[in-house]
């Protein structure tokens, strides 16, 4: 496995869970990622967003456990890439938060599972996938526009229309 549990890394996020309840979907805090590194602040406990390598890590997470039941099952579409990706843009359109738990730390040793080979070529499976996510979800540009507009009703308390925009 490519994935080191600190002790204590569980309860830090359990104690983030118990105090924010409108959290949805939990990720620990990696030291050696320099994604993560970059959102680091002493005395921040976590930090909200969804945001690939940074406040959303795929290789770790936890979930409450109605989260599953309110965005159904994870795609099996897709064959190893952009699932993080798909994951956060579902949580963004049930409205679902998620955070990276700083006190919660799981080191992610990178790559150790890419490697494996399934019948066909690492680029014949990003392609695959890419087109996937594409056909799902919208081009990059148009998902910046959604993404761009999310924030601006989320910004005047309306985040909930976000449903209507995935």
């Amino acid at each position: 496995n490519d994935i080191v549990f600190e002790k204590g890394w569980a309860s830090a996020i359990v104690s983030v869970m118990n105090e924010r309840s409108d959290i949805a979907c939990f990720c620990p805090y990696d030291p050696g990622s320099e994604y993560q590194q970059s959102l680091f602040s002493p005395g921040i406990k976590y930090k909200t967003g969804y945001g690939i390598k940074y406040e959303f890590a795929g290789w770790c997470y936890l979930l409450k456990r109605n989260t599953m039941s309110l965005i159904s099952n994870f795609d099996e579409r897709f064959s190893f890439y952009f699932q993080d990706d798909d994951f956060c843009m579902t949580l963004k359109k049930f409205n679902l938060k998620n955070a990276v738990v700083f006190d919660s730390v799981v080191r992610h040793l990178g790559h150790q599972t890419s490697t494996i080979t399934e019948g066909y070529s690492y680029n014949q499976r990003i392609i695959n996938d890419r087109n996937v996510y594409h056909a799902k979800w919208g081009s990059q540009r148009s998902i910046s526009l959604k993404n761009k507009l999310f924030k601006v009703l989320r910004s005047v308390g309306l985040g909930f229309m976000g449903k209507y925009l995935y």
